[in-house]
């Protein structure tokens, strides 16, 4: 079963799943600790045009896990 942590963590309610490793790595540093994309690119050790990509997955992935029932503004 659930470790009472992870049950009080989700306040009793269902968790949502997290996005893929990558795209916490990258949303972390690009949003969380305001780095660039080249300085994000050089940390990780990826290609700039890899941050571009996995943080603009990673933006979709967060936006689907807070509010799936809703579109999104672009969706419209």
């Amino acid at each position: 079963g659930a470790s009472p942590g992870r049950a009080a963590r989700a306040g009793g309610r269902r968790a949502l799943p997290a996005p893929p490793v990558p795209q916490r790595r990258v949303a972390r540093q690009r949003y969380v600790l305001d780095r660039s994309e080249a300085e994000t690119a050089a940390e990780l050790g990826i290609a700039v045009g890899t941050v571009k990509s996995t943080g603009s997955r990673a933006l979709a992935r967060l936006r689907t896990l807070i509010a799936p029932e809703h579109g999104t503004e672009t969706e419209r």
